[in-house]
């Protein structure tokens, strides 16, 4: 019982108490002369500190393990009383620092410049990170995964649904909220885009704006621009934006606007048409890590010559 007391004084000078603690603690003082006394000898030796009392960490502990032990011939606390003190408060802070050190335990996963990387989370959600982009996330062992990440790059994500618990991703100026689906995220300095294949999905927190919130829906493409701060919005077909996490594309019904998007975004190529009456629904398949195989492909299924002028796909 008697370290106890002497811990629970210790932990109320180092703001450590829990509510029902420090009620505890202001009850025994009051009925039992012995623990005030206690109280009083380890106020004194805290109140000795020179260090400021929001701070308490380690660098308290070494202070105190340094304190000058003739101090004690100075006061009215003897120095078998104060060392006790001191030792409990170095506890505290060695507890109090490895705490925090958990609680701010981090991964992070970097993808190379030629190879897309990917991972589960520790709630088995899966992510595809795409090449030069990075994903962090919390590892601490006592409070867990906590479902938030931070990104910079491009990433296709598959969350886990688990009840009443959102998935949030850290897009820099854009905040996606979810608790199950699939859904891109691409974000640089200038642009935040987000693609949502399955499920519903939350936007909130655009930067010069006041908790403005946004629901997206299976198939909404949703841009932000950080310079102009606007936010636009529209219906596409979400497959063709993470075929970069294939190695083959199955397309099913992808518009020649599909095309232009997949040759504009991911191969950074327009399309050309010189048939103004050209129009189709395709199907079919083809790999994607070499464009001039999907090309040809595309020429085989669209009976019509496909070439190549620098940064022009045509098809004639």
């Amino acid at each position: 019982m008697e370290n106890y007391i002497d811990n629970l004084i210790a932990k109320h000078f180092a703001n450590e108490t829990s509510a029902e603690e420090e009620k505890q603690l202001q009850e025994l003082i009051s009925k039992n002369k012995e623990i005030e006394k206690k109280y009083n000898e380890a106020r004194l030796v805290w109140q000795r500190l020179v260090i400021k009392k929001d701070k308490y960490d380690l660098e308290r502990g070494r202070y105190l393990i340094n304190y000058k032990i003739k101090q004690a011939q100075d006061s009215h606390v003897n120095l078998r009383q104060m060392l006790k003190y001191a030792a409990i408060f170095i506890g505290i802070a060695i507890i109090g620092f490895l705490v925090r050190q958990d609680l701010y335990r981090t991964e992070t996963v970097i993808a190379s410049a030629d190879e897309i990387t990917q991972l589960s989370l520790p709630d088995n959600s899966v992510v595809y990170l795409n090449k030069n982009s990075q994903l962090t996330y919390n590892i601490s062992r006592l409070k867990k995964f906590n479902r938030t990440v931070e990104l910079t790059g491009e990433a296709f994500f598959e969350i886990e649904k688990q009840d009443g618990k959102n998935f949030i991703v850290d897009a820099g100026d854009l905040y996606v909220q979810v608790l199950g689906t699939k859904f891109n995220v691409k974000q640089n300095y200038e642009q935040t885009t987000i693609t949502l294949n399955e499920g519903k999905v939350m936007l909130r927190n655009f930067v010069n704006s006041t908790q403005e919130q946004y629901l997206m829906k299976p198939g909404d493409f949703v841009s932000y621009n950080s310079n102009s701060g606007k936010l636009k919005q529209k219906q596409v077909n979400a497959d063709v934006y993470n075929i970069w996490t294939k190695n083959r594309l199955v397309f099913d019904n992808f518009s020649t606007a599909d095309l232009a998007e997949i040759f504009r975004i991911h191969y950074q190529k327009e399309l050309v048409i010189q048939d103004k009456d050209f129009d189709c629904q395709i199907k079919g398949s083809a790999p994607t890590d070499d464009l001039n195989l999907l090309l040809k492909a595309f020429s085989k299924v669209l009976n019509k010559e496909i070439n190549i002028v620098n940064d022009s796909i045509i098809i004639e």
